[in-house]
């Protein structure tokens, strides 16, 4: 259905989502598994929506030294890089 012109629409009061305190949680699912190519998938049913999803990422940082050699013209040269943090 169309809003006629000049008619302003009404607004929908829409309501604001609770959430039991954390101390009312339930935990459904942990684990400290590397992420690489491991794929895992839960199903779970939500007896007292919103389900909350808390999820940490902890980054590993590689770290390590390259020898890179640069040319200019006929001249060659050696240099030690450092990478990562």
């Amino acid at each position: 259905m169309e809003t006629p012109f000049g008619a302003t629409p009404q607004k929908t009061a829409v309501p604001t989502p609770t959430a039991a305190p954390p101390e009312e949680w339930i935990k459904i699912y942990q684990t400290t598994q590397p992420f690489g190519y491991n794929k895992t998938a839960i199903s779970f049913n939500v007896k007292n929506p919103p389900m909350i999803v808390n999820f940490s990422v902890i980054p590993v940082n590689v770290t390590g030294t390259k020898i890179i050699i640069r040319h200019s013209g006929s001249l060659q040269t050696e240099e030690s890089v450092k990478y990562g943090g």
